[in-house]
């Protein structure tokens, strides 16, 4: 056999050194990337309609969780104050705390909060249809005395809920002693 010199010399390879190497292919085949394709489209379709859900829930759950704080604020401004403190909803626009009766600055609000625009919120008047009763929620007002009770003396039920029905309902009963509470109603039943 001759020398590598003398075939590098004249520029010829030398094809029993340089064999060629079966090496696999850089890359995914068609097929591959297919199957992973249907399988990510597989999951989003599971999966989005799951996520969709559990914001509004966290839509419902933080709306009844920020009343629920405003009622409270309110009470405890009522106690420290010594004077009536009215928390009222303006449509579906806010939920304000203002001063009442007896405050050496009535009228003055303390607390404005915005409600979400995709949520209800309000206490439920029945009213009558062709026989058959359909609720319907209505503004609330609730006006907390000097001693931190509400002035109606009877317990509120506040409901918060998604305006398409995508979640389930939140209450926030107000005992008449002023002390609040929020609850899960699913599917609306308690």
């Amino acid at each position: 056999m001759l020398p590598q010199c003398l075939f590098e010399l004249a520029g010829v390879s030398n094809t029993m050194e340089h064999e060629t190497v079966n090496r696999p292919a850089k890359g995914f085949t068609l097929i591959e990337l297919l199957v992973t394709l249907t399988v990510l489209a597989i999951l989003a379709s599971v999966g989005i309609p799951s996520f969709q859900r559990m914001i509004a829930e966290n839509r419902v759950s933080s709306q009844a969780n920020a009343t629920q704080a405003a009622l409270q604020f309110a009470r405890s401004e009522a106690l420290k104050r010594r004077c009536d403190v009215v928390v009222s909803q303006d449509g579906d626009i806010d939920i304000r705390v203002t001063t009442d009766v007896g405050c050496i600055d009535e009228g003055m609000e303390l607390l404005v909060l915005p409600i979400n625009p995709r949520v209800d919120v309000g206490v439920v008047s029945s009213t009558e249809n062709g026989g058959t009763q359909d609720p319907q929620l209505e503004p609330f007002q609730l006006s907390y005395m000097a001693n931190g009770y509400i002035r109606t003396l009877s317990p509120v039920t506040i409901h918060v809920s998604e305006r398409n029905g995508a979640a389930d309902t939140r209450q926030i009963r107000v005992q008449g002693s002023g002390f609040s509470e929020v609850t899960s109603q699913i599917n609306g039943s308690d």
